[in-house]
């Protein structure tokens, strides 16, 4: 199950993998151009749903939740023994504090809770959860100002170096 779904470009790509995919988000708006694309998407509170699977996944959505910590225990409730919880999100960091207000992922209106790695394994491993693997990458640079030997140079180097301000988190319950 892909939460916060959007209009369903993940689930479009998994489905042609498998068809036993399920997106859910709650704008009417996304789920209906999902739908109109003949993607299996409903708008739903994920905080309702039941059932149980092998993998979910949050891609850029915990940042937006008043109570993210409530979706992550959510999430450990519907998995099967040894599912899949993937994550990935902004992290505070050494880009975001280079960055200062001027960093890409500071929206204060939509991004109401951001995290630094230490903290978001943390209430993920008190949620039961272990991690697997993890990647950080992006070196802050939007692209706009940047020019892109220089950007693409930036990126590589967050990544190898484990810095950027983007976190992707495999977690196995």
């Amino acid at each position: 199950m892909d939460v916060g779904c959007g209009t369903g470009q993940f689930v479009k790509m998994m489905t042609e993998k498998t068809e036993l995919i399920k997106g859910i988000d709650k704008s009417k708006e996304c789920i209906n151009i999902a739908q109109s694309n003949g993607l299996n998407c409903t708008s739903q509170d994920f905080l309702h749903e039941d059932g149980l699977y092998d993998v979910i996944t949050m891609w850029h959505l915990i940042e937006h939740l008043l109570d993210p910590v409530e979706f992550i225990e959510h999430s450990y409730s519907l998995l099967s023994p040894g599912g899949w919880l993937l994550i990935e999100t902004p992290v505070i960091g050494s880009v975001s504090a280079s960055f200062g207000e001027n960093w890409r992922y500071f929206m204060p209106i939509e991004h109401i809770n951001l995290f630094t790695q230490k903290s978001l394994f943390k209430k993920c491993i008190d949620t039961g959860f272990k991690i697997d693997s993890w990647v950080r990458f992006g070196s802050g640079n939007d692209g706009k100002d940047t020019n892109v030997p220089n950007k693409l140079a930036m990126d590589q180097i967050a990544k190898q170096y484990g810095f950027g301000d983007t976190l992707a988190v495999l977690l196995i319950k």
